[in-house]
């Protein structure tokens, strides 16, 4: 007997940084004693999909943190996976609580979520006493799409205006990698590495302020770039996380349910951070809210989350198609089953916070569908297009 509840976390995960000692961020796949059966059961019945002990860590830290709720929360999944030292960007998650001892209902509904769940690389099984009558167990599944091997751990723990290198190789399907480095402060350094004959190597500065530094690591595929890894980190004594919910407005959210509300709270979200900063408030365009609709239902129609459309190209292209000319245009991409998590998540991305906070765009157009799914909540599919329109070519021509 089973009860299953399944949970996708955000396409970019937002991570916090907790008071404590941190783990170096790994990829390395050794298995350990304790999962070794696991393990071998997994790859029995899916030899493609390798068993990872991190994740594995991860998984039952999220069903001990589950207790008698259906589904774990994102802010959860970010912080078991962080707690792990994975670098992963995007994870799903799926809890299923069971009353027998051995492993065949979670092995079966794992085989379910795997039906749905796309491209995945990794796995990772835990499990926790269940805390609600009959249930013997609480299980934990988390899936993740691995895009980069780290070829040599990295401290999450760093003495200021010191160095480290980095390096590490993408997986296949994925090239042109870019760093962003977020300083403390909010400044934001961008890099790119130098190819070497195993894979990317450069030299992160730290920088000389104590607080948290966030390292994410950009490449591309088909569908245009996207981060592959995002590390987190302390410079100077491991701080406490941050209260982000401080700068946007929070509560309203959990009532929505209708997509174009969902835009507006959205856009209210970022004019609010955007007011803490001191930047101006972007102006709501409603054209360009139809074309960043118009990807979103893309994204959901052909089961895709990236940048580029394999059927209307880039954001460069998708504007020069509706005639809509700027002199700069930004974009933002998330998913996630809660409007504010999706906010959070793209604010703890240095390139995605770069976007919500240029200073160089003056009208925004936010277009949001939904992801219905027959086992959890369903999904907020959201694109963010920002720019400073081209007042020459805006202008009416003159007869």
């Amino acid at each position: 007997m089973k009860a299953p509840a399944l949970g996708i976390a955000a396409a970019v995960l937002a991570f916090q940084v907790a008071a404590g000692d941190l783990p170096p961020y790994s990829t390395n796949q050794k298995i350990t004693p304790e999962h070794q059966v696991l393990a071998e059961l997994v790859a029995a019945e899916w030899p493609d999909l390798e068993f990872s002990s991190p994740l594995a860590d991860a998984a039952k830290a999220l069903a001990e943190a589950v207790g008698g709720n259906s589904s774990p929360s994102s802010a959860s999944i970010r912080q078991a996976l962080h707690d792990a030292g994975l670098p992963e960007s995007t994870a799903i998650t799926a809890t299923v609580s069971t009353t027998e001892e051995g492993t065949d209902d979670v092995l079966d509904h794992l085989a379910a979520v795997l039906k749905s769940a796309g491209m995945t690389s990794h796995v990772g099984l835990g499990r926790a006493p269940a805390s609600r009558s009959p249930f013997r167990w609480q299980w934990a599944i988390l899936l993740i799409d691995r895009r980069i091997n780290l070829l040599e751990e990295v401290p999450s723990t760093h003495d200021p205006a010191t160095a480290f290198p980095l390096r590490f190789d993408l997986r296949p399907g994925w090239d042109r990698p870019r760093i962003l480095v977020q300083h403390p402060g909010g400044r934001t350094l961008r890099m790119t590495p130098a190819p070497r004959a195993d894979g990317w190597f450069t030299v992160v500065p730290v920088s000389p302020k104590v607080g948290k530094m966030i390292v994410q690591i950009l490449a591309e595929n088909e569908v245009g770039p996207s981060a592959v890894a995002v590390m987190p980190m302390s410079v100077g004594a491991a701080i406490v996380e941050s209260n982000d919910l401080a700068h946007a407005p929070v509560g309203a959210q959990l009532e929505i349910t209708d997509p174009s509300d969902a835009a507006l709270f959205l856009l209210e979200t970022v004019n609010t951070r955007r007011a803490g900063y001191g930047l101006n408030r972007l102006v709501w365009d409603e054209r360009l809210a139809d074309i960043a609709t118009q990807h979103s239902q893309d994204m959901l129609q052909n089961d895709f989350l990236g940048h580029r459309s394999p059927s209307h190209g880039n954001l460069r292209q998708r504007l020069t198609t509706a005639s809509y000319f700027a002199t700069v245009s930004r974009e933002n991409l998330a998913l996630d089953q809660d409007l504010m998590s999706a906010h959070l998540s793209l604010m703890a991305s240095p390139g995605h916070r770069a976007n919500v906070l240029a200073s160089d765009v003056t009208h925004i157009g936010i277009g949001v569908v939904q992801q219905m799914s027959s086992e959890g909540p369903p999904l907020w599919i959201i694109t963010e297009i920002f720019v400073r329109k081209n007042p020459e070519m805006q202008r009416p021509k003159e007869h």
